[in-house]
């Protein structure tokens, strides 16, 4: 589709990092997804039903509103993750 090799992260529950940089990889690949998901619609296929489910939910408005709101809240977490994980943190302590 012309457009960069993007990678998705293993989104990893206790991991805060890892699950803003999918939140963020999802925002970029989303016409590359909507696109793949709509090129399997009506092929009859094993996974055409999951397609068509899955088309419908990441069309939906509620899902592209969210994932904007989870990129902000997770960006926000990265920092503070990020800080609170720098070795100027350590070397502040007595």
């Amino acid at each position: 589709m012309n457009e960069p090799t993007h990678r998705l992260k293993d989104p990893i529950s206790i991991r805060w990092l890892s699950m803003e940089g999918t939140v963020k990889t999802i925002q970029q690949c989303y016409g590359c997804i909507v696109a793949y998901l709509q090129s399997n619609e009506g092929r009859n296929t094993v996974g055409d039903n999951i397609a068509e489910g899955l088309l419908k939910e990441v069309t939906h408005l509620k899902c592209s509103v969210l994932s904007v709101i989870l990129s902000d809240i997770l960006s926000a977490i990265g920092v503070l993750c990020r800080q609170l994980q720098s070795d100027l943190l350590d070397s502040k302590c007595p």
